[in-house]
């Protein structure tokens, strides 16, 4: 889809969903065919007939005095350029489009002559997406598929013989675009977390979903006894957590001689409860605020012994 096929598509979207003035502005400067005939339906919808009957112009192929209708003869496979702009019109371009044209600019003569009573000739959200044309003859390969105007008056409107389309969903491009939307969301979350947490003696570490505070030396000379000044340290990180809704203490262990060398440990799980009630105290929070977790003994966050008598944080938004 080349950028002005991406353009129209963006500004049918946005007319189906009833914002028909910004419509017109993202079709500000495109000239396609298809660009034209949305630009025009538009128009008479929001009711400057005057306007949609000159923004049709270019789509109707020239005629002789006295007739109106496409003059290409229905096999003729060259374009025919409107002499004003040098759009490409006819066969090349469409003969639906350029028959939809007709009918417009004959409905809104009609209506700027009072003949007939002026109404919206698309429905507000009637604007479809672009359609990929599966028929020869086309040589830019897309074109705009929009519902047949609505009759003002009972009269037949132009017959079009049926073509065959494919039409892009506007739904993946929404769902892709909430998709964007919440992953970037949950990313400012997540800074956000991280911003607030930071303070010397700890290192925050993004990880997919959530924020890992890890403390810069063990918190615990042996079993769940603090070493000196980590009581403090906590404390000092206590407020910082009143807003974070999801923290989860992970008690660090490693594997001794002689006990499990994977999994969990109760030693682990112990020191995992002691700091969670130090910060609870510290930061005035309940202790329900908290979930106790045990790390890996396999997997230490760091090497040796010493600083892993010690637990993590894992914030979640």
């Amino acid at each position: 889809m080349t950028p002005q096929q991406l353009a129209v598509a963006t500004a049918a979207h946005t007319a189906r969903q009833g914002n028909l003035t910004k419509a017109l502005h993202l079709m500000e400067g495109l000239d396609s065919a298809e660009a034209l005939d949305l630009r025009a339906r538009v128009l008479a919808q929001l009711g400057r007939w005057q306007e949609a009957h000159d923004t049709w112009a270019p789509l109707s192929p020239t005629a002789a005095p006295g007739h109106a209708g496409v003059t290409a003869d229905a096999g003729d496979p060259s374009p025919h350029l409107h002499p004003g702009t040098g759009v490409e019109v006819g066969a090349s371009a469409g003969r639906a489009l350029a028959e939809r044209a007709l009918a417009g600019r004959a409905l809104a003569r009609k209506v700027l002559a009072g003949r007939v009573r002026q109404r919206p000739v698309v429905r507000p959200v009637a604007v479809a997406a672009v359609a990929m044309l599966a028929i020869g003859g086309i040589t830019a390969g897309t074109a705009l598929a929009v519902n047949r105007p609505d009759p003002v008056v009972a009269e037949p409107q132009p017959s079009v013989a049926p073509r065959t389309v494919t039409v892009t969903p506007t739904g993946q491009l929404d769902e892709l675009n909430r998709r964007i939307a919440a992953e970037k969301a949950a990313a400012a979350r997540l800074d956000a977390i991280a911003a607030a947490v930071a303070m010397p003696g700890v290192t925050v570490r993004r990880e997919p979903g959530a924020v890992r505070v890890v403390f810069d030396r063990g918190l615990f000379s042996s079993g769940t006894t603090f070493a000196g000044g980590s009581a403090e340290l906590l404390t000092r990180l206590a407020p910082k957590l009143k807003r974070v809704p999801g923290i989860t203490v992970v008690g660090q262990s490693v594997a001794v001689p002689g006990s499990e060398a994977t999994g969990g440990s109760s030693t682990a799980l112990a020191r995992a409860r002691v700091a969670a009630q130090q910060l609870a105290r510290a930061g005035g929070l309940p202790l329900t605020r908290f979930a106790l977790a045990s790390g890996d003994q396999s997997r230490p966050l760091f090497p040796g012994q010493t600083r892993n008598r010690t637990v993590s944080l894992l914030l979640t938004p």
